[in-house]
């Protein structure tokens, strides 16, 4: 396995482990710790806006899903009224928790139709928060970046051979190995890398003839450069025995602190993930 030199992309920090684009990372507590990994912060933002599909899906109208939740305190009344309604890239964007007492947090949480809400996706995302009850005498609306929201994850590969299942054991389906390919839609402007997550889990679905012999969960990644394509390595197979039925994720994410116009930070975050999933089968015939 090639690393590629941290002075020359920089690195990410997994914890307090600092990560270098092309290692394998081990050990890994679940997938929210790649989620972490892949952010590069915790996951206590103010908002996040995710989406999510099944490994080898493209038909992004159909298939895709897209969250934004999150929220505020009507700290510096930035949001201090039930029903507010705010904008992302002019996409409304209301609570659906209503405070309980004054000042109580405010919780955002909307699913959007790929139509409306696809363009939030490889752009400059901005945010229009009202200041006191929209259209209430006082109310202003201020405007923030928050930060590049890298383009949807897309992986190219054919992942649609179908399963079969019998005596409590999966059969058929797709396959990952040493040396296979992945490939995806690079983002160009994506400087945090994709990552690339497997997960053997003994209790799942799948493996049960393993556990006996294999009896702990294991959990690898990798982060590589965002430029479409990526050789799977041996070590990221490491402790997984084969015939094992994986859980693997793919994707890309980015964080920041919310600015205002000026460029000066806020206290909000702004979190982005976008990644697909799916289980697959590790052999090597």
């Amino acid at each position: 396995m090639v690393v590629i030199s941290a002075t020359l992309f920089g690195c990410k920090k997994f914890g307090d482990t600092p990560i270098e684009f092309g290692k394998v990372q081990k050990d890994l507590p679940s997938f929210m710790s790649i989620y972490n990994f892949a952010t590069d912060k915790t996951t206590s933002a103010n908002f996040m806006l995710t989406t999510n599909s099944g490994l080898g899906i493209t038909d992004t109208l159909k298939y895709f899903n897209i969250n934004i939740n999150g929220t505020f305190t009507n700290k510096d009344s930035r949001l201090n009224e039930a029903g507010q309604t705010n904008y992302f890239n002019n996409i409304a964007v209301e609570p659906f928790i209503p405070p309980v007492i004054t000042n109580e947090i405010l919780g955002y949480n909307k699913d959007f139709a790929w139509q409306q809400a696809g363009s939030l996706f490889g752009t400059e995302l901005k945010l229009k928060l009202h200041r006191g009850a929209a259209n209430a005498i006082g109310d202003t609306a201020v405007d923030y970046n928050a930060g590049y929201s890298p383009e949807v994850f897309i992986c190219t590969n054919n992942f649609s051979n179908m399963y079969s299942y019998a005596n409590g054991e999966y059969g058929g389906g797709p396959k990952l190995k040493p040396t296979y390919i992945i490939n995806w839609n690079a983002d160009t402007l994506n400087k945090n890398g994709v990552f690339v997550y497997v997960e053997y889990d003994p209790n799942a679905f799948g493996n049960a003839a393993l556990v006996s012999t294999h009896p702990t969960r294991v959990c690898n990644a990798v982060m590589v450069i965002d430029n479409g394509s990526y050789t799977l390595t041996s070590e990221l197979f490491d402790q997984i025995p084969l015939n094992a039925y994986l859980s693997v994720y793919m994707g890309r994410g980015n964080f920041q602190y919310i600015k205002h116009n000026d460029g000066t930070l806020t206290d909000m975050q702004m979190t982005v993930l976008t990644y697909q999933y799916g289980n697959l089968y590790y052999k090597i015939d």
